[in-house]
């Protein structure tokens, strides 16, 4: 962290403390949550929880704050914590899709997978129009090896927004996973017409064409995944196409 970075953040601490700032409470509270944003953004966890934690200590237990500090544990990998957190913002906050879909992402990765189905559920439940709760639940049912079960959530995801490249390309895995190759291979391509840069997608649409006998096809994508720095890509292309 800067030296100029460390001075804003101990600015907006102090007047958070005394609440004395000509602007008023709200507007340095604002601005106060965006610069924590941006702090995590950047990869600087530590500041930013220094300032959500300051806005907790002075405002109470704000739900959006308690969700930002449950997401920078999570990528800490500190799970049990993102819980806690997230737990918290529910409680004050129970008619919030985003958070019960934040708290099914943590209860999966911690291996609860009863706890995220139901929070997923319950995403979906109180907004049938937010895409990545059905994401979230159809990478679960794959997870679980329920293939049509994520196709079908995968599909709801894309119907509600036809751009979602990473549903296309989950739903894409899933076709794979029951040898539905044709129905795959279209999936993976309209991922990366959508995001050219999903490196990964491009590795499983090279082992798709692979198995569908196209082995041109099959090393052009494992060379693209390369370029864009997956190893898994070299290995594949030195592997089947260095002959």
């Amino acid at each position: 962290m800067t030296t100029i970075n460390r001075y804003i953040i101990i600015f907006f601490i102090i007047c958070l403390s005394l609440f004395s700032c000509k602007r008023g409470r709200d507007k340095v509270v604002e601005p106060a949550i965006e610069l924590a944003k941006r702090m995590s953004f950047a990869g600087n966890l530590d500041s930013a929880m220094s300032i959500y934690n300051s806005l907790i200590v002075k405002q109470g237990e704000v739900p959006f704050v308690l969700n930002e500090l449950a997401l920078i544990h999570k990528d800490k990998g500190e799970f049990n914590l993102a819980l806690d957190y997230l737990t918290r913002a529910i409680k004050a906050d129970s008619a919030n899709h985003v958070f019960f879909n934040n708290r099914g992402n943590i209860y999966q990765s911690l291996g609860m997978f009863k706890e995220a189905e139901s929070d997923y559920s319950n995403s979906i439940k109180i907004n049938e129009k937010y895409p990545p709760a059905y994401n979230s639940r159809g990478y679960l049912m794959f997870l679980m090896e329920k293939y049509n079960e994520a196709i079908y959530d995968y599909t709801n995801a894309i119907i509600l927004d036809s751009s979602y490249s990473v549903a296309f390309s989950n739903r894409a895995i899933a076709f794979f996973q029951i040898n539905k190759l044709d129905k795959a291979l279209s999936d993976f391509n309209m991922a990366l017409v959508l995001n050219p840069k999903l490196s990964k997608s491009y590795i499983n649409r090279g082992i798709t064409k692979f198995k569908l006998n196209d082995m041109d096809g099959a090393c052009n994508d494992w060379q693209a995944a390369a370029r864009l720095g997956e190893q898994e890509g070299h290995k594949l292309y030195s592997t089947y196409c260095n002959n």
